[in-house]
């Protein structure tokens, strides 16, 4: 039950980007324009834990699991943001 209710939360990114969404404008590379900075970052990020998620099992690490799946979502919701 506790590990289905942690999982449960993984959809919360998605409803409170709002929150980090004006840190977007105000912190990029000087030599990127603000929007691809953000778009490069988040990628790499999306793609290290996306790769990470291989070499741990469920069975034996499963709120590590959830910590990754929590961290791709509030990647994702933030790429989400930037592209939008």
């Amino acid at each position: 039950i506790v590990t289905i209710s942690a999982l449960s939360l993984i959809g919360l990114p998605y409803l409170i980007k709002f929150l980090w969404a004006p840190l977007f404008d105000c912190f990029f590379f000087p030599f990127l324009s603000p929007r691809r900075s953000w778009l490069i970052i988040f990628q790499l990020c999306l793609i290290y834990f996306s790769l990470s998620w291989l070499f741990f099992s469920p069975q034996k690490k499963p709120f590590f699991v959830a910590f990754l799946a929590l961290m791709i979502s509030f990647i994702s919701a933030s790429f989400d943001t930037v592209i939008n």
